[in-house]
Formats: C-alpha cells, sequence, structure tokens
C-alpha cells in the first residue's frame, strides 16, 4: 500500500485492556485503506486523574494509510464505541481509548481533530512505547525527535518554568509536592526563558512575558484554566510526564 504514515495510541483500565488492545487493531486491521506496520510492546502505567482507577495499559501503532485524517480518526471513534467506550470524565476510567497523535507531518487544528495530538510531546505512556518502534519521529511542530522528547521527562531535577503570578507559583507547588524530583521556577523576564528546563507552564502574561515570547519546545498553555481547577491540571499534567511506565507484554 502506498499510503501515508499515522500513529495512534492505545489505552484502557477496565475488563481485559490488553485484549481489547488487541481486538481494536484487529477491526482497524480489517478496515480497507488501512494496514498496521508495528505495535509497541504493551505497557503498564500510573492512572491520571483523581478518579481514573486502577492503573492503565497502553500501546501504539505505526499505520499505512490511505484514509484522510479525518476519516481516520472517525473509524478510532467507532471502534472505541463498538469496544464498549462510554466517555464520562476527562481523566476517568475506560474499556478502551484510541488517539490519532501524528499523520504524516500535517499540523491540522480543527474542532475535532488537533494533530499531532496537543499533549503527545510530553506524555511518558505514549513516548516510551513509542520511541520502541519510532525513535526517530520528528514532532513536525516542536521539532524534536521523539527520543529527545522522552529524554525531557528524564532530567532530574525536572525543571517546570512558569510564566504567572505568586499565586499561581504557590498552585504549581503544591501540585508538584508528590513529585520529588520536580523543581518549580517562577519567570519573570524573557532572558530566564533560555534557562533549561522540561515543562513550561503559561498560566498568564506578565507585564515582561507574553505567550509569544514563551519557548515553542517545552510551553503548555494553561491560561484558559479556572484558577479552582488549575491544581487539579497542573497535577495531572506532573502525572503523565513523569508517571511510571513498565513494559508487560
Amino acid at each position: 500500500m502506498a499510503g501515508d504514515k499515522a500513529y495512534i495510541s492505545l489505552g484502557g483500565n477496565q475488563g481485559n485492556p490488553i485484549e481489547t488492545m488487541q481486538q481494536s487493531l484487529q477491526q482497524l486491521a480489517a478496515l480497507d485503506g488501512i494496514e498496521i506496520d508495528r505495535v509497541s510492546s504493551f505497557y503498564q502505567t500510573a492512572p491520571v486523574g483523581t478518579y481514573a482507577g486502577d492503573s492503565f495499559y497502553n500501546a501504539v501503532a505505526e499505520l499505512e494509510t490511505t484514509l484522510p485524517p479525518i476519516d481516520l480518526l472517525n473509524h478510532l471513534l467507532q471502534i472505541e464505541q463498538e469496544l464498549g467506550r462510554i466517555r464520562t470524565l476527562h481523566w476517568g476510567p475506560r474499556v478502551i481509548d484510541l488517539d490519532l497523535l501524528f499523520y504524516d507531518e500535517q499540523i491540522i487544528h480543527l474542532p475535532q481533530l488537533v494533530l499531532p495530538h496537543p499533549a503527545a510531546w510530553y506524555r511518558r505512556f505514549v513516548l516510551v512505547p513509542l520511541v520502541e518502534i519510532a525513535p526517530e519521529l520528528l514532532h513536525p511542530v516542536k521539532l524534536a525527535t521523539i527520543a529527545e522528547l522522552l529524554r525531557l521527562t528524564e532530567v532530574v531535577p525536572y525543571q517546570v518554568h512558569l510564566i504567572g503570578s505568586d499565586t499561581d507559583l504557590d498552585i504549581a507547588r503544591r501540585a508538584s509536592s508528590a513529585f520529588p524530583q520536580i523543581n518549580v521556577k517562577q519567570i519573570d523576564s524573557v532572558a530566564d526563558l533560555a534557562a533549561p528546563h522540561s515543562m513550561l507552564l503559561f498560566v498568564q502574561p506578565t507585564e515582561t512575558i507574553t505567550w509569544e515570547d514563551s519557548p515553542l519546545l517545552t510551553r503548555i498553555d494553561l491560561q484558559t484554566v479556572l484558577e479552582s481547577q488549575l491544581q487539579e491540571t497542573m497535577v495531572n499534567l506532573f502525572t503523565s510526564a513523569l508517571g511510571e511506565v513498565n513494559r508487560s507484554v
């Protein structure tokens, strides 16, 4: 098949997650216009979110496809539904979760689809299995390979830079209290942005720093997150970036 390369992530923590992920791959492979080239090992990973439940199992797969990105996404959503996925909590337990991560080097911003997946660059449960099958895959927005992005999560101390108020800094420090490897630093000037770090949390602009000033590689936009939800959001970000990922099968 002379098609485009696409990468998807698979996950779940209800029922028999590995069996369900294998079933989803079988259903994908049976569709016209899709061939599965490579599948990573399955990994047991830390749950993300207060109500996420038990540990998750995750994997990634490399596809070759002649389908447009939107059509591929719709097939993933249909398979989720057929396998019993019910969408309730954003960070809740689930039977199966199928995400479209990359589609060649396409950059897409639509209401129903953003490519590359906006969280793929820092989630260890995506990066670890993806490095197994495609370490040199280039992130077309971050302009770094998957292997390079994974290394950002492995630096100790894990430097988190924050652009925002003193209150935002206090929230970030509380959110990081369960992660001894994290060092949170408030950034006050554009010159400080060049200091080595693994994640930059942009909560609100300051008198000296705007969103456009922030480095593309590591920034995460939290400007629309309500203050009442900011700590939980940060905890979920830190868990995604630093949570334990162990090969299972």
